[in-house]
């Protein structure tokens, strides 16, 4: 079996964290359905990242931290993965001590603008972002390049998980895509599978916010009007 990677162990963290958050707030969550969303984005099986949460329950125990119950600790752990599992989770309590309340709110609640309709307020700075990660002009979704117009490349800004939908107007959440896929994302009835496969490249992109972006689309799906939603908002 191959080693595990930095983008692996990172997202089996953030899934361990985020359910510990479920647990301490009270909020229901699925240990089988966060397995096989890790399955399905990294080549390893559901067992194989059940035990690796337990390996970050040992190294928790061993730092004299809280456990999630129904992670019992496995020792096993093997000593640099061991140690690169307890390097992040110490790094993700920094992060967490010096990040500010308003600014974890900001990123994941955008804020609403009045006009005729109710419309969310999009940072330009993420759309700017997004067009430079696709500077070479092909979409992010297909590959082709977008059609040609006196500035460049034609592309939309997309966000993955729309903001109307509980998405993060972040650019770990945004993609540059020709217009057709960007259509397809909202109104093609495979739109959850093109979804799925952007989260995907993105989770290469930012292999630390992988696991959020799971999140989001989960809530997403539970939405009772999610295909109004996404059909009302074409744009986004």
């Amino acid at each position: 079996m191959k080693n595990w990677s930095d983008a692996e162990l990172a997202a089996a963290v953030d899934a361990y964290k985020e359910m510990m958050a479920c647990h301490d707030e009270g909020r229901s969550y699925n240990k089988r359905e966060i397995y096989r969303a890790l399955s399905k984005t990294f080549e390893r099986t559901e067992k194989a990242f059940e035990y690796r949460m337990q390996n970050v329950s040992a190294v928790l125990a061993e730092m004299g931290k809280e456990w999630l119950p129904g992670l019992k600790p496995a020792a096993n752990v093997g000593a640099n993965v061991g140690d690169r599992i307890r390097n992040l989770l110490e790094h993700r309590e920094s992060v967490a001590r010096q990040m500010p309340q308003a600014t974890t709110q900001a990123a994941t609640a955008p804020s609403w603008k009045t006009s005729q309709t109710k419309v969310f307020d999009r940072d330009p700075e993420v759309v700017r972002d997004a067009k430079r990660r696709a500077g070479d002009g092909r979409c992010e979704a297909c590959g082709e390049l977008g059609f040609v117009t006196d500035a460049g490349y034609y592309l939309e800004v997309h966000h993955v998980v729309p903001l109307n939908c509980g998405g993060p107007d972040a650019i770990w959440n945004v993609v540059a895509i020709c217009s057709n896929d960007h259509r397809r994302a909202h109104f093609a009835k495979d739109r959850a599978s093109v979804r799925d496969h952007l989260i995907g490249m993105l989770g290469r992109l930012y292999p630390d916010r992988l696991h959020e972006l799971h999140v989001f689309a989960h809530r997403m799906d539970t939405l009772p009007n999610v295909a109004e939603q996404l059909e009302s908002d074409p744009n986004s």
